[in-house]
């Protein structure tokens, strides 16, 4: 069952683009960190990003993303909070990015454990862009919808789609693998 989700992920991975949450609401472990990698379309651009995170102190987790796009790169940084752990497992996100403009994020995680291999995730992202005028600021609001199975104990492939709530948000199908330390 594993060989086929990894599969279907590494045939369908091309198509994908990107994944802002590419994150369930489990919260690292102090001293204990994580790295991604997930190849994107962004915009209908090709773009990669990179993720790390690192478990800060109990219920605290601070992660990074980088990304490399065509017209501008990507930097982002988020703390998580763990609200409630256990069955579903509940979390909020706070940060913030820059890509040509600067922007805030936040988001509420939810994660739904199906038995010790796999979680599925959904909760609600948002961001608040503060563009340049003509746009100025924007509001962009998402449900992400993702699962997330572990092909090895430290090493686990995520598939995301996020939907769009309003105009200005966009749809969004992300997909990669993360590795745990």
């Amino acid at each position: 069952m594993k060989k086929l989700f990894l599969f279907i992920g590494f045939v369908c991975l091309p198509l994908l683009t990107f994944s802002q949450v590419f994150n369930t609401a489990t919260i690292l472990k102090p001293g204990n960190f994580s790295l991604g990698i997930e190849p994107a379309v962004v915009n209908k651009d090709l773009g990669l990003f990179l993720h790390g995170g690192v478990g800060l102190t109990r219920g605290v987790d601070l992660g990074i993303k980088y990304g490399f796009l065509k017209y501008n790169d990507y930097f982002g940084a988020d703390l998580e909070w763990r609200l409630m752990s256990g069955k579903p497992s509940i979390s909020l996100t706070t940060g913030g990015h820059i890509t040509d403009d600067f922007g805030l994020d936040a988001g509420l995680n939810i994660s739904f454990p199906i038995g010790s291999t796999a979680s599925l995730y959904s909760g609600l992202d948002t961001d608040i862009d503060f563009h340049k005028e003509p746009r100025g600021t924007q509001f962009l609001p998402w449900i992400p919808v993702g699962v997330q199975i572990y092909l090895k104990p430290k090493m686990a492939f995520m598939l995301e789609a996020e939907i769009p709530l309003n105009d200005y948000a966009y749809t969004i199908f992300g997909g990669g693998l993360s590795f745990y330390f």
